[in-house]
């Protein structure tokens, strides 16, 4: 969900919000919750289970009327004009990790309907001139900035997640644009933002440093805040998005 979060960061004033691959819907719900009431989200999503799932999540958060769940396949889906794109691709490509005999868990790991490439691809046929993509990936792939870039996209900003100290981070989250002719472009900005665990297996300090905000923040009727962050702000706020996110699963997203 963290992918979410960083989307409705980066558009706070986007309107149309497509996530690509969205399962249950936990990333994309997590975008629309920052963004103001006028945005409107769209979830494509091929497992019909996961469809199910996602419709009682949207019933659960009273978003009737603000999502649209499509029961489709995203490298089918032709549909543009979007100002922010969400996606989480599977981490592994079929052969590299044990399949798992539950469909929803085989393909949410395996690349069993395309990979990172194939929702970058997705995303830039769908993005409107200057929307933005994000997507999370496994920090260690190189296809986390390749794929973008050979989808036609920039990579503007990277941060990084580690869920141990000491230890190299484990996911990442991806920004992207459409590649703009003509212009240079700068390295994108890279940051490891939050550790989860200290090397003893104890939650960090940053994880719990901002529980009770993030929670308050998880309840609160009204959209948050959507103005522009500092990357300092930035850095502190995704530190103790974790607490929210483990609040949020037990309290708002659909499970079962």
């Amino acid at each position: 969900m963290v992918c979410g979060w960083r989307g409705a960061e980066l558009k706070p004033e986007a309107q149309w919000v497509l996530d690509l691959g969205s399962g249950v819907g936990s990333v994309g719900l997590t975008a629309l919750w920052r963004l103001p009431e006028a945005a409107r989200l769209v979830m494509v999503e091929a497992q019909e289970a996961s469809v199910r799932l996602a419709r009682k999540s949207v019933e659960a958060n009273g978003l009737e009327e603000r999502v649209r769940i499509v029961h489709g396949d995203l490298r089918e889906f032709r549909e543009s004009g979007f100002d922010l794109v969400t996606g989480s691709p599977p981490y592994f490509r079929p052969g590299n990790a044990v399949a798992s005999p539950n469909s929803q868990r085989a393909h949410c790991r395996l690349e069993l309907r395309g990979g990172v490439d194939e929702y970058c691809e997705a995303a830039a046929r769908c993005l409107k001139p200057g929307g933005v993509f994000v997507f999370v990936m496994a920090a260690a792939d190189t296809r986390c900035e390749e794929a973008p870039r050979r989808a036609g996209l920039d990579v503007i900003e990277r941060y990084d997640f580690a869920f141990k100290r000491g230890r190299a981070p484990h996911i990442s989250t991806i920004a992207c644009r459409l590649r703009r002719r003509d212009e240079v472009m700068l390295p994108p900005r890279r940051d490891v933002v939050m550790t989860l665990r200290e090397a003893d297996g104890r939650r960090s300090v940053e994880y719990r440093s901002w529980q009770v905000l993030m929670q308050q923040q998880q309840v609160s009727v009204a959209p948050p805040d959507c103005r522009r962050r500092s990357h300092e702000e930035i850095i502190t706020l995704v530190r103790g998005f974790l607490t929210w996110v483990e609040y949020s699963h037990h309290h708002r997203i659909a499970d079962r």
